[in-house]
């Protein structure tokens, strides 16, 4: 009769002392099997929200003029708040920042209610409108959402990008097709 094989159980003891794991010990990935991914601590110096677009008229020409205002929806006031105004395109491009931490502590109660929903695992409603129409009765929305990722400058830092956006001035104005 052949014997079964059998895995040999690693023992679940812990040794406290110098193998005992720390907290910012290298982390092991199996997505990395060369090396090991090290973990530091953010630097507590500051925390941002970048926000990008390529904004183009309906002549598919970038946008050399226009203000712009990224706002956010408050679930405790039940609407869009704005959260950075008047921020202006260059060539097409639009580029922002909202400073969420400074040295270590939220910048506003605003910046706070991030955080906490940003804690929780999820990302804040947020969209991109002309600033004229913020207080009018007609808000034109350019976009909702975006692409999420860190920084590449900074990984604590959040970039959101609207992507390629067309604003059509005029409503008889169509978008070129290509």
């Amino acid at each position: 009769m052949a014997k079964k094989a059998t895995t040999k159980s690693a023992g679940t003891s812990t040794k406290i002392g110098s193998e005992e794991q720390q907290k910012d010990a290298p982390i092991k990935d199996a997505a990395y099997p060369d090396g090991n991914v090290e973990y530091t601590k953010d630097d507590e110096a500051g925390r941002k929200l970048i926000f990008m677009a390529m904004i183009r008229n309906a002549y598919d020409q970038y946008l050399s003029t226009g203000t712009f205002t990224v706002e956010y929806y408050d679930q405790r006031q039940q609407r869009w708040l704005s959260l950075v105004s008047g921020i202006r395109v260059n060539h097409g491009k639009l580029r922002a920042e909202y400073v969420l931490m400074a040295g270590g502590s939220p910048t506003s109660e605003t910046a706070m209610v991030i955080l906490r929903v940003l804690e929780a695992g999820s990302f804040p409603m947020l969209r991109l409108i002309t600033t004229a129409s913020a207080k009018s009765q007609w808000t034109e929305v350019l976009a909702f959402g975006g692409l999420l990722s860190p920084s590449t400058e900074n990984p604590s830092d959040l970039m959101l990008d609207f992507g390629g956006l067309w604003q059509c001035l005029h409503a008889g104005q169509r978008i070129a097709q290509h």
